[in-house]
């Protein structure tokens, strides 16, 4: 645009003053700065190397002004005005100290055009004026567009890390674990600082000293190794816990805060300590470990990550509350359980009990007991075995089954099925006097009826002995479905 509208001034200068010395030359000085501001402005300079147009743009220009000076007459009301232009543009354009180095070639330029005129020394003497404030102000242009360009840059920083805060509370709100939302953090630090390794140390539980690391990435240390006394050793990690501000370690193994484990551990250069805040006071810190030196952590990034600590802090401090509430609810739970069991099991004894006291018979009463047994612990199958005078034991009419049909041929079986003591479940059962278990009947070579067993789907089972005056009167038997390990 600047060659353009100087060849169109120059032209229209060279049509004004036709008393000009050269108004040929003028006007293909004119044709000149017309065809070079088309180049300039088809030219892909973005796909060349920065320098390219500071070197060819520049000279061309300087070039320009100086034989436009030269055949434009030499007026002294317009013979510095280009310059102030073109270093305006070098210093908004370019990077700082340029428009220094174009210092030689803009005074060629301003004085050749005087030299060639032959004028006066005291016109030739002015370039040691013009030249350093134009120069001045190329420089002046390159800092105020130096500021803008970092400022526009933080800017755009800023506004990545402040969505990637906004993403960073919505993702640990969605943690359900301690290690969950520890784990987290620690790839939303790497994000947000660049860290090479991050490590998340929590205290063991609260007001504890001992510090483990519950969350990491790249860090060759299983979850809980990592274990850090702050009582006992010196850290930074325990710095930043007790004082509440992050620490900034630039060289990790000259530093005199820094724990030798951590060092040896992780061999990275520069490290930054953050803490996590509780409720309470603080849970622990983040550590942030950079592989090449770092100098500083810069005051937006330092407040980004201190404001994700917060939220972790709150995140790891909810996943706690959340453990701890289901570990009491869980014991809780297991407490009622216990106390219904039991009270459903006296119930039990207490209907068994009358049952018994209400029977007009002994088959009366053990049919009331074996339906009792059966519902209170959900057994399909019950049955009665009474001994004879001799000891034999002889299958009853005294049964509970939930499925006539499908146990059908277990009864038919043990009704045809006389055992002697000792022999079978009920054998054992009444030789002992004592309750005998069996997982499972089908695999049982003490069981004469494993194959109807098998067949109708009978695996788990039960004998109980029942004592009057010490001798044994019956025994009940009952069976399940599915094999079954003693719950005592």
């Amino acid at each position: 645009m600047f060659f353009v509208v100087a060849g169109v001034f120059t032209a229209v200068a060279a049509v004004l003053q036709p008393a000009s010395t050269h108004p040929v030359a003028l006007l293909a000085v004119s044709a000149g700065a017309l065809v070079a501001g088309v180049v300039v402005w088809r030219v892909p300079w973005s796909s060349w190397p920065a320098a390219a147009m500071r070197w060819t743009v520049v000279p061309a220009a300087l070039s320009l002004i100086a034989a436009g000076n030269l055949f434009g007459g030499l007026e002294p009301y317009t013979y510095d005005a280009a310059f102030p232009l073109v270093f305006a543009w070098v210093g908004l354009s370019q990077p700082r100290w340029v428009s220094l180095r174009l210092a030689a070639p803009a005074a060629v330029a301003y004085v050749l055009p005087l030299l060639a005129a032959g004028r006066p020394a005291e016109e030739v003497s002015t370039v040691a004026v013009v030249i350093p404030l134009v120069v001045a102000l190329g420089e002046g242009c390159a800092w105020v567009a130096d500021r803008l360009r970092a400022t526009e840059s933080e800017l755009r920083s800023a506004g990545v890390g402040i969505e990637r805060l906004l993403k960073a509370t919505t993702t640990l709100g969605r943690a359900e674990t301690e290690t969950e939302a520890a784990t987290l953090t620690a790839d939303l630090v790497i994000e947000l600082l660049g860290a090479d390794r991050v490590l998340v140390a929590v205290a063991e539980e609260e007001g504890s000293s001992r510090f483990v690391t519950r969350g990491q990435r790249n860090i060759p240390v299983s979850l809980g190794e990592a274990v850090l006394d702050i009582a006992t050793e010196s850290s930074a990690t325990g710095l930043a816990v007790r004082t509440g501000q992050t620490v900034f370690v630039a060289d990790l193994r000259s530093s005199s805060v820094v724990s030798a484990r951590l060092v040896a551990l992780h061999p990275s250069a520069s490290a930054a300590f953050i803490p996590l805040p509780g409720e309470g006071g603080f849970l622990g810190a983040v550590v942030a470990l950079w592989d090449s030196p770092r100098a500083r952590m810069d005051r937006f990034s330092q407040r980004s990550v201190e404001v994700l600590s917060a939220e972790a802090g709150r995140a790891l401090e909810r996943t706690r509350r959340a453990a701890r509430l289901a570990r009491d609810l869980g014991e809780r739970g297991r407490t009622v359980a216990l106390l219904q069991r039991e009270r459903a099991f006296l119930a039990f004894l207490e209907r068994v009990a009358v049952a018994a006291n209400e029977a007009r018979s002994m088959e009366q009463a053990l049919q009331r007991a074996i339906d009792e047994v059966c519902a209170y612990t959900g057994w399909p199958v019950g049955h009665a075995y009474l001994p004879e005078p001799g000891g034999m034991l002889v299958p009853s009419g005294v049964w509970h089954l939930d499925d006539e049909e499908r146990f059908g041929p277990f009864r038919r079986a043990t009704e045809q099925t006389r055992l002697p003591p000792g022999v079978g479940l009920p054998g054992r059962v009444a030789a002992s006097g004592e309750a005998a278990w069996v997982t499972d009947v089908t695999v049982d070579a003490d069981f004469p009826r494993a194959a109807v067993s098998r067949e109708v789907g009978l695996r788990a089972a039960l004998g109980l002995p029942v004592l009057a005056e010490g001798k044994g009167v019956a025994v009940l038997e009952f069976f399940f479905p599915e094999a079954l390990e003693l719950d005592r």
